[in-house]
C-alpha cells in the first residue's frame, strides 16, 4: 500500500506554500492544518508550482467568484482515469457524445450567455433559458446530436426528463448513462429521474474540480476514489467523526503537482456509513443551495427540490422550474411552468403544508407566478434555495 504521507510531501515539493516545518515533519495526515477556499484565495499564488501549467480548469462559482485550477496535461490525465474507469463499467467511453449544462460561463470563462454550446464531443444546454420555445429549441438539438449519456446535475437532468416525458417520451430512450453531479441528490429525485429515463443506468458522483473524481455511487453508498483523493469526515474542530456522525468532508488531492491541496474542506457535509461490512460515504449537505437554519436544526435545500417534486406528483398542472427565497421570516416560491397554474395562494398552501410534513416547520409561505424565462438565475450556478437570512 503507498504510504499518504510520501504521496503528500512528493505531490507539494515544488510549492512555496508547502514549504513549512509543519509539512515536511508530519508523520501522519492528522498533524497536518485543514485548509479552506478562503485559505486558497489568500494563498493562490504561493499554492500554485510556477511555470508549470498547462492549462486551468473553472470551479462553477457556489462559494463566490469562480477559481481557476491550474494542471498539467498528465496529472489532469491521470487524475481523470479513475473516474473513466467507472464510466467504461457502463459502457461509457471518451468518444461518446454526451450532453451536459451551463450558466453564464463555456468552459473557456468568456462569459457567454449561449443557449446552446457545442462541442467536438458534448452539447450543453443554459439552465438559465426556460421556456416552451426554448426547450423545444433544447430537443431540436438534442434529437440532431443523439448524445448517448447525460453529465449534469440532478435539477437539469430532472428539469429536461419532466419536459421530454410530457412531449417527447421516445427522445429519453437516447441515454444509456447519467451520472449526477454537483448538488444534493435525494432518494424521491432519483427514483423520479429514473421514471423519466427509463433505459439509462442513473450513477451519484461526488467531484470538484480542484480534484475531478471524489466519490462514486456502489452498493448503497459511495466509495472514494482512493488512487485520486483521501477522503476524511471530520468535526468543525478538526477531529474525525465517528461512524455515522455527520461532519465535514476534507479532501486531499493526489495527483495535481501545479496546484496541489492537502486537507481542503469542500463546504459540504458527510458522514462515513456500514454497507454490506465495508466502510462507505455518504453526502448530507451540498454547497450548491443554501442551508435552513431552524431551531438549531440545519436542513439542506435540496429539500425544497423534494416538496415540489411532492407537489408535482399530486397536481395535474405542474411546476417547471421553482427558486425559493428565505428572508424575513417569509419563504417565497418563485414559480415558472408551461401549464396554466392554480392561484398563488392556493399554491403557497399546498406547498407549506407539503414542506411541513417533510421537515415539521410551519412557515410562512408565499408564491409568485414568473412568465420570463430568464428571471429564476444566479450569478454563475443557478440555486434552488437562496436563505438571505444568513446574509
Amino acid at each position: 500500500m503507498v504510504n499518504l504521507m510520501n504521496v503528500i510531501k512528493a505531490v507539494t515539493s515544488k510549492s512555496r506554500y508547502y514549504d513549512h516545518p509543519i509539512y515536511k515533519q508530519a508523520q501522519h495526515i492528522s498533524q497536518l492544518p485543514i485548509i479552506n477556499r478562503l485559505d486558497v484565495v489568500k494563498h493562490y499564488n504561493d499554492i500554485i508550482c510556477d511555470g508549470q501549467a498547462s492549462f486551468y480548469t473553472i470551479t462553477s462559482g457556489s462559494s463566490g467568484s469562480p477559481l481557476k485550477i491550474p494542471w498539467n496535461y498528465a496529472d489532469y490525465i491521470r487524475s481523470m482515469m479513475p473516474l473513466w474507469r467507472v464510466r467504461r463499467q457502463y459502457g461509457i467511453t471518451s468518444s461518446d457524445f454526451y450532453l451536459t449544462c451551463h450558466v453564464g460561463f463555456d468552459l473557456n470563462t468568456t462569459g457567454k450567455n449561449d443557449k446552446v454550446i457545442i462541442s467536438k464531443n458534448f452539447l450543453s444546454l443554459s439552465k438559465a433559458c426556460y421556456s416552451n420555445d426554448t426547450m423545444q429549441y433544447y430537443l431540436h438539438y438534442i434529437k440532431l446530436f443523439s448524445p448517448e449519456w447525460i453529465f449534469a446535475q440532478p435539477s437539469f437532468v430532472y428539469y429536461i426528463g419532466d419536459y421530454i416525458r410530457k412531449n417527447d417520451p421516445q427522445l429519453a430512450n437516447l441515454f444509456q448513462y447519467i451520472e449526477l453531479v454537483g448538488e444534493l441528490l435525494l432518494p424521491d429525485i432519483l427514483i423520479r429521474i429514473k421514471e423519466f429515463f427509463p433505459n439509462a443506468k442513473v450513477v451519484n458522483m461526488y467531484g470538484m474540480q480542484e480534484f475531478n473524481g471524489i466519490l462514486y455511487e456502489k452498493k448503497g453508498g459511495m466509495k472514494p476514489f482512493e488512487d485520486n483523493v483521501y477522503v476524511e469526515i471530520v468535526r468543525d474542530d478538526g477531529t474525525p467523526c465517528e461512524l455515522d456522525e455527520e461532519g465535514n468532508i476534507v479532501v486531499t488531492g493526489l495527483k495535481n503537482t501545479v496546484f496541489p491541496l492537502i486537507r481542503y474542506n469542500t463546504g459540504d457535509r458527510g458522514k462515513r456509513i456500514m454497507v454490506d461490512g465495508d466502510i462507505h460515504y455518504m453526502l448530507t449537505m451540498g454547497r450548491s443551495n443554501d442551508e435552513l437554519i431552524y431551531n438549531g436544526s440545519r436542513i439542506d435545500g435540496a429539500v425544497f427540490f423534494l416538496t415540489i417534486n411532492k407537489y408535482n406528483k399530486t397536481h395535474t398542472h405542474t411546476i417547471s422550474k421553482f427558486q425559493a427565497v428565505f428572508e424575513n421570516d417569509i419563504l417565497l416560491y418563485k414559480v415558472f411552468s408551461f401549464d396554466q397554474l392554480p392561484s398563488e395562494k392556493s399554491i403557497a398552501c399546498d406547498l407549506q403544508t407539503i414542506f411541513g410534513t417533510i421537515t415539521g416547520i410551519r412557515l410562512n409561505v408565499c408564491v409568485e407566478i414568473l412568465n420570463d424565462e430568464n428571471c429564476i438565475q444566479d450569478t454563475s450556478k443557478i440555486k434552488y434555495f437562496i436563505n438571505n437570512s444568513l446574509s
